[in-house]
C-alpha cells in the first residue's frame, strides 16, 4: 500500500474517531531512569538524512532535557513489545530537536517533503496510542523557522512528524497550545541544519549532560568515582555532594569541575587535581593536596578549627568566603598562595588568625 493511499486512510479514520494502529517509520520514544521507569514519552520519525548519509531518528530535545538529571536510557518502542535503545547523535536546544541514532530498523525511511503547501498531517502517538490530525496549512510566526498549525495536539505528539499528502516530512511538533488551540512546528531548515551539525558516533544522556554542564548529583564515593571515569575529557561539569548522613568525599586525579555540597557533607579533600571550583559549601573542612587552579568561592566556615588546608598546591584563590568564630581558618604548607588577597578578599569574624604556613 502506498503511502499516500495510508495518508488518505489515516485522515479518514482520524475523521471519524478511529485510532489508528501504525504508520511506517514513526515510532514511540520513551526516556527512562536507570531503574527503568517511564519519566517522559513522544514521538520520533524515522528520516533519512542525506547530510549523514543515512538514516536517523528525530524528536523533541525536551523530551530529555526536562527530565536530563533523572533520565538514563532512549528507547524506541517496536513491534510486539520490543524495545530498541537509541543514542544521541546531536541536538538543537534552542529549536528542541535530538537527533538520534536509528540503529537496525526495518521500516522504510520517511523523506523531507520539497512541496510543503496544501493540506497536512500531524501522526504521533498519544497515551501510547498512534493516531493521526489532519490540519491546513502552516502559517507563519514571529520566529523564521516556527510555523504554526491550527491543532491542539495531546501530549504524546512532541516530536511527531507534519506530513504532506505524500507523507513527506515539512516539519516537527515542539508545542502545543490548549488554549490557543494551535500547536508550533520548526520546519525542515531547522531539522536539516541539526542533522548537519551531528556527529556519526553515537553518545549516552549521560554524556549528553555533561556536554551540557548540568549538575550532577551523587551520593556515594563509588558513584563520584564512577562519574569521574565517564567525564568527557575537557568538558566542564558540576557535580553536587549529596548524602544523608554525614560523610566525606574524595576527589582525586579530576579537572574542570564544579563542586557543589549539601550541608550534611562533612569533610571534601581535593587531590591530584586542576581547574576546579568548590563553591556555596558549608562543610567542616576542605584539604587541597597536590593541586593546582583551586577556587573556593562563597562559602561559610563557622566554629571550626583550621577549616581549609593547602599543601604541597598552587594558584588557590579563596573569595567571597565567611570565617566565623575560628580560630585559625587557613593553614598551607608549602603552597603558593596569595595571603594577602586571601585577607582582602573574604570575611573574618573573630577569628585570631586568618593564615598559618607550617
Amino acid at each position: 500500500m502506498n503511502r499516500k493511499l495510508i495518508i488518505a486512510m489515516v485522515i479518514m479514520m482520524t475523521s471519524l474517531g478511529v485510532v489508528a494502529q501504525t504508520f511506517d517509520g514513526i515510532y514511540q520514544i520513551v526516556v527512562e531512569n536507570q531503574n527503568g521507569k517511564n519519566l517522559s514519552a513522544g514521538t520520533g520519525s524515522y528520516v533519512y538524512s542525506e547530510e549523514l548519509s543515512r538514516s536517523v531518528m528525530l524528536t523533541s530535545f525536551h523530551l530529555v532535557n526536562s527530565v536530563l538529571l533523572d533520565a538514563s536510557k532512549i528507547k524506541a518502542k517496536i513491534n510486539d513489545g520490543k524495545d530498541m535503545y537509541l543514542s544521541i547523535l546531536g541536538y538543537d536546544e534552542l529549536n528542541d530537536i535530538l537527533v538520534l541514532d536509528s540503529g537496525s530498523l526495518s521500516s522504510s525511511p520517511l523523506l523531507f517533503s520539497n512541496d510543503c503547501t496544501g493540506s497536512l498531517m500531524v501522526a504521533g502517538y498519544s497515551e501510547g496510542s498512534f493516531t493521526a490530525f489532519g490540519t491546513e496549512g502552516m502559517s507563519a510566526t514571529k520566529l523564521s523557522e516556527a510555523k504554526r498549525l491550527s491543532v491542539y495536539l495531546n501530549k504524546g505528539f512532541s516530536g511527531a512528524p507534519v506530513l504532506d499528502d505524500n507523507a513527506g516530512i515539512c516539519g516537527m511538533v515542539v508545542l502545543s497550545s490548549k488554549q490557543n488551540a494551535s500547536s508550533i512546528a520548526v520546519v525542515n531548515s531547522a531539522l536539516k541544519r541539526a542533522l548537519r551539525e551531528s556527529g556519526t558516533e553515537g553518545y549516552s544522556v549521560r554524556e549528553l549532560r555533561m556536554l551540557m554542564g548540568v549538575e550532577h548529583v551523587v551520593k556515594t564515593q563509588d558513584e563520584l568515582k564512577e562519574l569521574m571515569l565517564s567525564k568527557l575529557t575537557n568538558s566542564q561539569i558540576i557535580v553536587r555532594l549529596s548524602s544523608q548522613n554525614i560523610s566525606d568525599f574524595i576527589v582525586s586525579d579530576a579537572d574542570n569541575l564544579i563542586i557543589e555540597a549539601d550541608p550534611n557533607v562533612s569533610k571534601i579533600t581535593i587531590s591530584n587535581s586542576k581547574k576546579v571550583m568548590l563553591r556555596g559549601l558549608n562543610v567542616k573542612r576542605v584539604i587541597i593536596n597536590n593541586s593546582s587552579q583551586i577556587f573556593i568561592a562563597d562559602s561559610i566556615f563557622e566554629k571550626l578549627e583550621k577549616p581549609i588546608l593547602v599543601k604541597d598546591s598552587s594558584d588557590v584563590l579563596v573569595t567571597g568566603c565567611v570565617f566565623k568564630n575560628t580560630s585559625v581558618g587557613v593553614v598551607l604548607k608549602s603552597s603558593l598562595v596569595d595571603e594577602q588577597g586571601l585577607l582582602s578578599n573574604n570575611i573574618f569574624q573573630s577569628v585570631q588568625s586568618v593564615t598559618s604556613t607550617l
